[in-house]
């Protein structure tokens, strides 16, 4: 498995059955999301609308990664192609559609960094929820891993920090920041942390003109 805590690699996607969501150019040419200016018109967003019956013909439920407030998240395989991605299910009581086409636009364009989470081309709405699908973490997330009153080793503290520190400075550089950085949004490809990749923009905001990172 590759390594990323060492490097900063300048590739912008990774080759996936279900394809990344398209932003912006990326500066080599890539058409994968990593515009200069992340996209925030959800004017160029069209959501379609799926049954439950529908999305059972289209996925496998595997099992669920994850619940809270606002609603949840299921691995599942797509079966035609047999591809693992993960759902997430955001509850429409709890968020406003612009809000949740905000998150998936930013996810998006932020795409082209390694370390931050991808998007797919999965966007849809039930009846009670909006839904969009992103890369699958099989490793969890960093929460999982931390051993309580012990904390990681520190090798593997440090890969996660230089990796989460290169992500924050890809959003920084760009005019966002964050805004819930936390360990349940940092999540892994292997329990090494060779690989992580922060997640959740729902909160990640403009950056006040004038005021530093």
């Amino acid at each position: 498995m590759q390594d990323y805590a060492g490097e900063r690699p300048v590739v912008c996607s990774a080759k996936m059955s279900l394809s990344p969501a398209r932003g912006g150019a990326c500066p080599n040419g890539s058409p994968i999301g990593c515009s200069e200016v992340p996209m925030e018109d959800m004017k160029a967003l069209a959501i379609g609308a799926l049954s439950a019956t529908d999305i059972q013909e289209q996925y496998e439920h595997i099992r669920q990664l994850g619940k809270g407030t606002y609603g949840k998240v299921d691995l599942v395989a797509h079966r035609t192609e047999g591809t693992k991605l993960a759902l997430k299910f955001v509850n429409k009581d709890k968020t406003k559609l612009r809000s949740f086409l905000r998150e998936y636009s930013l996810t998006s364009d932020l795409g082209c960094s390694p370390f931050i989470i991808k998007v797919l081309d999965v966007l849809f709405e039930t009846e009670d929820a909006y839904v969009y699908g992103q890369e699958y973490a099989p490793a969890g997330d960093l929460f999982d891993i931390i051993p309580p009153q012990v904390g990681l080793p520190e090798e593997v503290a440090k890969r996660c920090i230089r990796q989460l520190g290169l992500a924050l400075d890809f959003m920084h550089g760009r005019g966002l920041v964050h805004r819930d950085v936390k360990p349940e949004n940092v999540l892994l490809f292997d329990g090494e942390c060779r690989r992580v990749a922060l997640a959740d923009l729902g909160m990640a905001r403009r950056r006040a003109a004038g005021r530093g990172a």
